[in-house]
């Protein structure tokens, strides 16, 4: 596999992110973890290879020659988001790329709004430029692809102003790796880290505090393949704007709350809200929804535990942070950003028989 890699036609393709690899490297099962995308250890199988690529094999490598893969860091990372689970995890809504839109306007707080996820967002003019192609019968149809977490630079014209490139919760670089060094904010914005990644890759966001903005730092420490430790490394951030507070990534001790990435900066009601938030209805915005999801009926459980609070907007240009999904709101026009299991469809614990 190794061999296959590095032979310098293969690393071309991988660059371009359209490699096929042999049948006979191919694996048999792979198993997504969320959340925290591909900064879990089980999402990244190339980098628990035993005995793998070392610097050794690097040395005859030219990466200045490529688009994509300019460093050892970012041929690692081409790599495992280039596996079926990788790819699942980086810049997803809980391990999805396209999950299809609800019907509107029948249960605001349980129904998508937004279809796909901001990699599939930011891919589709790419997309469209191959089908053009092809209709065009032009010969030559450049299949190239950039990294999972960012659109192509070659589009930023049709994306800049969309929110999807260098917009808020765009992935972005603290460090100096050549092979991200490109991954900026715009204008107004700042590249914070919040899982402490080993590539030094963050998330944009305002430099001062906004609804939707993280509110929780931390670090994954991976132990073992498959095993790993999320630890809290802030101390709980003040927060400066009125009528609001955090909502926690872990649950309070004695409480059913949290689950939120990060931390999720919201409102406690719908009145005065800022310009980035919007109205929408928040299950276990009091402790107990969770418990009550395995007992009655969900459409139950959602009016008796939910209360309309203000929640960072969404929409197909402007989507939410990994790990959290574009829900309806009380707002036809956008939705509010939630993690995904707060959506009866996506979760798979406690359901109770016959309520389906």
């Amino acid at each position: 596999l190794k061999k296959w890699i590095l032979d310098p036609q293969n690393l071309k393709a991988i660059d371009a992110g359209n490699q096929i690899l042999p049948e006979k490297f191919l694996g048999k099962i792979g198993y997504s973890i969320s959340p925290g995308g591909i900064e879990r250890s089980g999402n990244r199988l190339f980098d628990w290879l035993p005995g793998f690529i070392g610097a050794q094999d690097y040395t005859g490598i030219d990466f200045e020659k490529f688009e994509n893969i300019k460093s050892p860091a970012g041929l690692m990372r081409r790599l495992n988001e280039s596996t079926c689970i990788g790819c699942h995890q980086t810049r997803a809504i809980g391990g999805f790329h396209f999950m299809g839109k609800d019907p509107q306007g029948r249960y605001p707080g349980n129904s998508v709004f937004l279809p796909g996820s901001a990699h599939f967002m930011g891919d589709q003019l790419r997309r469209k430029n191959i089908t053009q192609a092809i209709a065009a019968k032009s010969g030559q149809i450049d299949f190239s692809r950039g990294f999972s977490d960012r659109p192509q630079l070659r589009f930023a014209d049709g994306l800049d102003a969309s929110g999807l490139l260098n917009g808020w919760s765009a992935h972005c670089s603290t460090g100096k790796d050549p092979s991200f060094k490109a991954w900026t904010c715009s204008a107004g914005l700042v590249c914070k880290t919040l899982l402490d990644t080993k590539d030094g890759l963050g998330v944009c966001i305002e430099p001062t505090q906004h609804i939707g903005d993280p509110c929780e730092e931390g670090v994954i420490k991976n132990t073992a393949f498959g095993v790993d430790h999320y630890l809290q490394t802030s101390d709980d951030i003040k927060l400066k704007i009125p009528n609001t507070m955090c909502s926690p990534q872990s649950q309070a001790p004695g409480t059913l709350t949290g689950g939120f990435l990060n931390g999720n900066i919201r409102t406690l009601s719908c009145q005065n809200l800022p310009p980035e938030a919007t109205c929408g209805p928040l299950p276990a915005s009091r402790p107990g929804f969770n418990s009550c999801v395995g007992r009655k009926n969900f459409g139950d459980c959602l009016k008796e535990y939910s209360v309309g609070v203000g929640l960072r907007g969404c929409d197909q240009t402007t989507p939410c942070r990994d790990d959290y999904i574009c829900s309806e709101s009380f707002d036809p026009k956008r939705g509010v950003c939630v993690p995904p299991y707060f959506l009866f469809q996506f979760r798979v614990d406690g359901h109770p028989k016959g309520d389906l």
